[in-house]
């Protein structure tokens, strides 16, 4: 304003030395008022309009952050997970003991094959890793579980009391061979999976995500204490009344076993339910 008014005066001084009319400048004045009312207006009309979509902006944010979490996916995870580390755990813990008891290895043996089985189950995660980054996590994970299930299931047969002897070489290649494999490929990818089916696009979902890796956790533990509280006693002790002694690794293998097809089962079942990213 101060510059309009400025160059105004200076006009003026300049065309009464030429001795053009006060009409004129008089004029002149009115289209710079009305030239400056405008350009307020303008800027005010702008100011409305950021305002607007500002509020749009927080109207959309409000949405989303409303926006509910499908929960029924991510509780089948934790089953799926709760069910793998029970399986895992169950052999893992009593993998040496039947080794070294049933099929006669030396204990140093026994106690090498079993530290070589969670290297393996450990080794694998990273080629499970890759192949879940080059087809996607959903058909690495359901691939993986076929294979652990199939792994269980020769594991679960081979440990009858009767064909424990006969079927020795099944066991290793179910359980140094099979099991890992599938475990491989469902540990670096089940959590992430889980973690896919909340999103972290709004502060609800961040929040959501932080109590399901916190729920996540807890399923492996309650997977680890149902494996050393019970299975791991029953194969040496049975369970009175109901499974003989000599048959308590069969029972806690086969049930191993059923745990992993209930999990595979599950994860199938919600198909429809998930959103699948693909790989890269």
């Amino acid at each position: 304003s101060v510059i309009l008014i400025s160059f105004e005066w200076a006009l003026l001084r300049g065309w009464l030395w030429l001795g053009i009319p006060a009409s004129s400048m008089h004029l002149i004045h009115s289209n710079t008022e009305r030239g400056l009312h405008l350009h307020v207006h303008d800027q005010e009309d702008d100011g409305e309009e950021d305002e607007d979509d500002d509020a749009d902006v927080s109207s959309s944010l409000e949405e989303n952050d409303e926006k509910a979490v499908d929960k029924g996916p991510v509780v089948v995870i934790l089953l799926v997970e709760l069910c793998e580390r029970l399986t895992y755990y169950t052999l893992a813990s009593t993998q040496k003991t039947y080794m070294q008891n049933q099929l006669k290895r030396r204990p140093s043996d026994a106690a090498s094959l079993n530290s070589v089985f969670s290297m393996l189950c450990y080794l694998w995660c990273i080629p499970g890793g890759l192949l879940a980054d080059s087809i996607g996590r959903y058909a690495t994970i359901i691939a993986a579980g076929s294979v652990y299930l199939i792994g269980t299931v020769i594991v679960g047969i081979s440990v009858i009391h009767e064909l424990q002897q006969s079927m020795a070489s099944f066991f290793i290649i179910g359980s140094l061979l099979l099991i890992p494999l599938g475990t491989g490929g469902i540990k670096p990818n089940i959590a992430n999976f889980g973690a896919d089916q909340i999103g972290d696009q709004t502060e609800k979902q961040r929040e959501c995500q932080k109590c399901y890796f916190s729920m996540f956790y807890l399923s492996i533990n309650v997977g680890v204490l149902g494996a050393f509280a019970f299975f791991a006693n029953e194969t040496t002790a049975g369970l009175p009344g109901l499974v003989p002694v000599v048959e308590g690794y069969a029972f806690a293998y086969g049930a191993g076993s059923v745990c992993m097809l209930l999990a595979l089962s599950l994860f199938l079942g919600f198909t429809k339910f998930y959103k699948r990213l693909p790989g890269s």
